[in-house]
């Protein structure tokens, strides 16, 4: 339901789902705005997003408050609200202007979305920001990510208060570029206004803390060859940053989705206060889109000794040489009495924060024959987990990989506690059947099933790792059969000098 200049707000409020719009300000003389009206709504999720209304112009961005001043917008009041029994039972909505900013160093971007300008925000009641991008004509261009929400709850009130999110092209001055993924999107929150207690920079500003909500393109996911789980759900992250150590630090509490809708994965992430932020999402190496093509290196050299044949002492004398594709680096191996073969590849190992105090890194340590097993290859992982808090955690890991046709072709799971304080490697042993280059990823989840984080290995698994006990069947066929073969011979020749 949407009213325009209602104030029985008691009435409203009690029909369930509803949206509420006040009518837009006349802006004051000199101002450069167009008018823009707030909302209230019973709750967040009622609200869509909303496409930002343009403002003529180019403005260069020093602060948020230096371009409020410029744009001069008129400030809103809740003042029908603000006798509501219960704030925490109602959501202020602020629509946004789109501003054109000139590039900087410190904010390389030329868009802006500047909320409505509030009179007051009355502490524990939900403020919301909803941001369609797509829909947006100067800010459709950022087509990876259509729209993003902000919500948050103040724990102080505040006056004259407005916030400013900028759409960053690259990292600003100061902070390192994030490697090894795809960027998505860097965004700058930026705020204006007197509070009573603390502000939006800090953690003790917030009655919730704030929730920065966002949408992912399957389309550009998959021409970007984005990483994805189990689910098919391309993997992302947040990261703020920390501009005193002029680092990124990445942010552990992202809620991931099971399945798109409407060709979107959404996202939510939780943050501590508003900052800079960068989203990211990891590269699939190989399987799917995006992936490089295999490139020979050096072959895997075998030697099938003596041994295997019939002598009175094994040698060490090479018979044949078996070739195949290695990425990571050439591996010399010789079969003597025990019929197996390893390799050890380079493990791409890499440290992931999984939850507040824990840390995962998944390494591969070989991929060998398993000894036994007819037709059959192993891959040895370790994961190396720690627990740097004062509580034990217990994290679910769920192995699969994809074969090069970006398919799922296995995948198992088991359960690690880790006890506080303690730094935990367990070995993994996973089966492969067929030779041929894997990914291998590992989820980490919580024993509630939240996601915490991915990790992923490249798997060469040589065509001899796989073929070796078949193979060495083969030989030992090919021996008996010549050793009958001359015993015949023999016994005839004995027969045709015997006489």
């Amino acid at each position: 339901m949407l009213g325009r200049g209602l104030s029985d707000t008691a009435g409203i409020a009690a029909r369930g789902e509803w949206t509420w719009g006040a009518a837009p300000a006349p802006p004051p003389p000199g101002s450069q705005v167009p008018s823009l009206g707030m909302m209230m709504a019973s709750n967040a999720t009622v609200v869509k997003p909303m496409a930002g209304m343009p403002v003529g112009g180019t403005f260069t961005l020093l602060t948020a408050s230096q371009l409020v001043s410029q744009l001069s917008p008129p400030a809103l009041s809740i003042s029908d609200w603000a006798a509501y029994p219960d704030l925490s039972k109602v959501a202020m909505v602020m629509p946004t202007y789109q501003v054109n900013l000139a590039p900087t160093p410190q904010l390389p971007g030329d868009d802006a979305m500047l909320s409505v300008r509030m009179a007051r925000v009355p502490a524990n009641m939900p403020v919301l920001m909803p941001i369609d991008l797509a829909g947006t004509p100067q800010t459709s261009e950022h087509g990876n990510v259509p729209w993003m929400k902000v919500e948050y709850t103040p724990g102080v009130d505040s006056t004259d208060f407005a916030m400013l999110v900028t759409i960053i092209d690259s990292q600003p001055a100061g902070a390192p570029a994030l490697l090894g993924g795809v960027n998505a999107l860097y965004v700058d929150f930026e705020w204006v206004g007197n509070f009573s207690g603390a502000d939006p920079g800090s953690s003790g500003d917030y009655d919730s803390p704030p929730t920065f909500t966002f949408a992912i393109s399957d389309a550009w996911a998959s021409q970007q060859g984005v990483l994805r789980d189990s689910n098919g759900v391309p993997v992302m992250s947040l990261s703020v940053l920390d501009e005193a150590a002029g680092a990124w630090q990445e942010v552990s509490a992202v809620d991931s989705p099971v399945a798109p809708v409407d060709g979107q994965y959404v996202y939510m992430a939780h943050l501590e206060h508003f900052s800079t932020y960068a989203v990211t999402a990891g590269k699939a190496a190989r399987g799917g889109g995006g992936q490089p093509p295999q490139q020979p290196a050096a072959g895997i050299v075998a030697q099938l000794v003596d041994s295997m044949a019939v002598g009175d002492a094994p040698q060490a004398q090479a018979v044949e040489f078996i070739d195949q594709f290695s990425k990571n680096k050439g591996v010399a191996v010789r079969l003597v009495d025990q019929l197996r073969i390893t390799t050890k590849p380079v493990g791409y190992g890499e440290t992931v924060l999984v939850g507040k105090d824990a840390t995962a890194r998944m390494t591969l340590e070989s991929v060998e024959t398993e000894e036994g097993a007819f037709g059959s290859a192993v891959a040895k992982v370790l994961v190396h987990m720690g627990n740097k808090g004062d509580k034990p955690e217990l994290f679910v890991l769920d192995y699969f990989y994809i074969d090069g046709a970006g398919k799922k072709a296995y995948e198992s799971s088991r359960t690690l506690e880790i006890a506080p304080g303690e730094l935990k490697i367990e070995e993994a042993k996973i089966p492969f059947t067929k030779p041929g280059t894997y990914q291998l990823l590992m989820e980490v989840r919580s024993d509630a099933g939240a996601l915490l984080g991915v990790m992923q290995v490249q798997v060469e698994v040589p065509w001899l790792a796989v073929n070796l006990y078949p193979l060495a069947a083969a030989v030992a066929v090919i021996l008996v059969s010549t050793m009958a073969a001359m015993a015949v011979y023999a016994s005839r020749r004995s027969k045709v000098l015997g006489g």
